[in-house]
């Protein structure tokens, strides 16, 4: 297993599968319809412009296994020193 960072050429189909099935199949997630490759598109956008890294556990094939990342949680000041992570 390799630990390596996410992009979304490479990496967008497979994290997007993951979350899918995390919402179609876990409580993981509160959402109720499967994400597109828009939404991955603008999660990406996002963790890029908040330099939030996208990481992931790729086999020795290079097929990504999982993936973890950390964002804002809040907006608001008091926030300001807190993230949601992702594993």
């Amino acid at each position: 297993m390799n630990l390596i960072p996410c992009t979304f050429d490479q990496h967008a189909p497979a994290i997007l599968a993951i979350f899918n099935d995390a919402i179609a199949n876990s409580t993981a997630l509160y959402e109720y319809k499967p994400r597109t490759m828009d939404t991955m598109r603008a999660w990406f956008d996002a963790k890029a412009k908040g330099r939030f890294p996208v990481l992931g556990i790729a086999d020795d094939d290079g097929t990504l296994m999982g993936f973890a990342s950390y964002g804002s949680f809040r907006a608001f000041a008091a926030y300001k020193y807190t993230v949601e992570h992702s594993v």
